[in-house]
């Protein structure tokens, strides 16, 4: 493992250890959300390439439907069209993938829905 890689091994094992409140080894559709809302400490644009490279298992600079059910999904499983979805919502350009710019417009909308909520 080179040594870009196994820094990107230990922060993504930082991250989870930070998002993963139950301690199960997963991260669960509600610590993703409640991460996701904490917008002053997670928005920086270093925290949100590094959150990418968690679902970006491929390192191929995009998320598809299958990396984010392998990140997202839980014991309960979840209908395929849960993953589809979600990637609808981030794809603008319609290439079915989530790329860096969409994932961190996603995220940035989201922090800002959530945070107009709260």
């Amino acid at each position: 493992m080179s040594l870009g890689q196994d820094q990107a091994v230990k922060e993504a094992e930082r991250i989870m250890d930070e998002i993963d409140r139950d301690r199960n080894g997963f991260i669960d559709y509600s610590e993703f959300l409640q991460i996701c809302l904490q917008e002053n400490r997670h928005l920086s644009k270093e925290n949100l390439i590094q959150s990418f490279k968690v679902f970006d298992a491929d390192s191929d600079g995009k998320i598809s439907a299958e990396e984010l059910k392998n990140v997202l999904e839980t014991d309960e499983l979840a209908a395929e069209h849960v993953w589809i979805d979600l990637i609808k919502e981030a794809d603008t350009n319609g290439d079915g993938v989530i790329d860096l710019k969409e994932f961190i417009s996603l995220m940035s909308k989201k922090l800002r829905t959530g945070a107009a909520r709260g």
